[in-house]
């Protein structure tokens, strides 16, 4: 890491160790592995949410889906109005019940 501190602060960059956290991910449960920056300890965590994507120390992605499906379920419910409306036609309401689905599976 000293690699890394050295040359951003030769671009006039310096780290925030408030807000800089690390993780390590692998198979085996690794305990005791410290970072410094400058001589402050930097915060380990087992989970992070990374471009709206939740990672966690074990590659386990079981817990993605989940919060996945439980935004397109709430996202969903809030277009009821939508389907319960005699204003569309059956095939309309079809093709947007099929297009919400691709982008939910896809997210």
């Amino acid at each position: 890491m000293n690699k890394v501190t050295v040359t951003s602060q030769k671009y006039g960059l310096d780290i925030n160790t408030s807000k800089t956290k690390f993780m390590i991910i692998s198979k085996e449960n690794i305990t005791g592995a410290n970072l410094y920056i400058n001589q402050t300890i930097i915060e380990r965590v087992s989970q992070y949410t990374y471009l709206g994507t939740m990672i966690n120390e074990a590659w386990d992605n079981s817990q993605e889906i989940r919060c996945r499906i439980g935004k397109a379920k709430s996202t969903f419910l809030t277009m009821g109005s939508v389907f319960r409306s005699h204003n569309l036609t059956l095939e309309t309401k079809i093709r947007l019940l099929s297009m919400f689905t691709r982008c939910f599976c896809t997210v």
